[in-house]
């Protein structure tokens, strides 16, 4: 284990300050990354981010749209019909902030 890994903490508050975040919109990113490491695609529907964050449905949707404007996630326009769950996938410019700072130490 090295000296100069990050803590949790660190690496939220370095993430909120990089990209002018509020809590919400951090932790939110969070759990989109965390959800998308495993297929590169996150199938979250708006009830299960909302539960997880315990948040209401539409400040779930203010949030994610919020991240899509400032390029932090992306979202695929269309589902199959019936889908009811949200595809999304951090982008690039989050993944590389999230690398380099696992160079550092973080992970």
């Amino acid at each position: 284990m090295r000296k100069n890994r990050l803590s949790h903490d660190k690496f939220f508050y370095i993430a909120l300050k990089e990209f002018n975040l509020s809590p919400l919109q951090g932790l939110m990113m969070h759990l989109i990354h965390g959800l998308s490491k495993q297929w590169g695609w996150a199938y979250p529907s708006k009830e299960t981010i909302a539960e997880k964050l315990n948040i209401s449905r539409p400040t779930v949707y203010k949030c994610l749209r919020e991240l899509e404007v400032r390029g932090l996630i992306e979202r695929k326009p269309k589902r199959p019909p019936g889908m009811t769950t949200t595809v999304i996938r951090p982008t690039n410019i989050w993944i590389e902030f999230y690398k380099n700072l696992n160079e550092i130490g973080f992970d």
